[in-house]
């Protein structure tokens, strides 16, 4: 059982982001905070920043595909300069100036997702960077601990509990040594290179973990365990998806 515990940690370590990945991320996404904080056009609204998602959660694998930075605005979401697509708007014209200065760069490379402004190319000057941000704005919801963030399909917005996510998940791998956050990974990758559709995504994958880890003598019996609590917790066909709870809003 030693010799194949000792597996599963060279696997996990080899999953691991390398320093080189890690140092992109990094220059990618606080040169966006810093500018954005400091732009004629944007600092204004700009109160605050932080990071969320995988790469925040230490979940990532590999060359770490993109960073979510949230950009906390000061605006009145009720106003008429607060409806979410003029926000998404004016956060897309505020990060298309942080990128003027690339020869090739045209504004393309910025787009709109729901909730967000997606920079495509977030280090366009290192052609060996593959990298994207997903950048968000919101507003601290005035009557709860929740941030409100602007939703440009239905016109609203939404509320949601990032940070409550990010704390959940360093809960979860304190209390069992460490070893939650390794499984995630091992099913990142499992989905990574045997299912070639972009869903499910990793957060989702995340939440199914969550829902069903079962810790066990060794990370490979953890493994083992989580697996069959997933086979007997959703014993679904496969044309159906587990209904899964949305911990963002607990």
């Amino acid at each position: 059982m030693a010799k194949v515990e000792s597996y599963f940690e060279k696997f996990v370590s080899n999953l691991n982001p390398d320093d080189g990945a890690i140092g992109n991320a990094s220059i990618a996404h606080n040169g966006l905070r810093d500018h954005l904080s400091e732009s004629e056009l944007y600092w204004e609204y700009y109160s605050d920043s932080f990071l969320y998602g995988s790469y925040k959660r230490h979940t990532a694998i590999h060359d770490i595909d993109d960073v979510d930075v949230c950009i906390l605005v000061n605006i009145d979401h009720t106003s008429e300069d607060g409806k979410p697509m003029k926000v998404l708007k004016k956060l897309k014209k505020a990060i298309s100036g942080y990128y003027t200065d690339v020869e090739w760069y045209d504004d393309e490379n910025t787009a709109y997702n729901r909730r967000s402004i997606l920079v495509k190319d977030a280090l366009p000057n290192n052609p060996d960077s593959q990298l994207s941000l997903d950048v968000i704005p919101a507003v601290q919801d005035p009557d709860s601990d929740y941030l409100l963030v602007p939703d440009k399909e239905i016109w609203e917005w939404v509320p949601t509990n990032p940070k409550w996510h990010i704390d959940f998940s360093q809960e979860m791998n304190d209390d069992s040594n460490q070893e939650f956050m390794k499984i995630v990974k091992i099913f990142k990758h499992l989905k990574k290179y045997h299912i070639k559709s972009k869903h499910p995504k990793g957060f989702w994958i995340e939440t199914l973990v969550w829902v069903c880890y079962k810790q066990g003598d060794s990370m490979a019996e953890s493994f083992y365990k989580t697996l069959l609590n997933i086979l007997d917790t959703y014993k679904y066909s496969t044309t159906s998806i587990p209904d899964l709870p949305d911990f963002w809003m607990e």
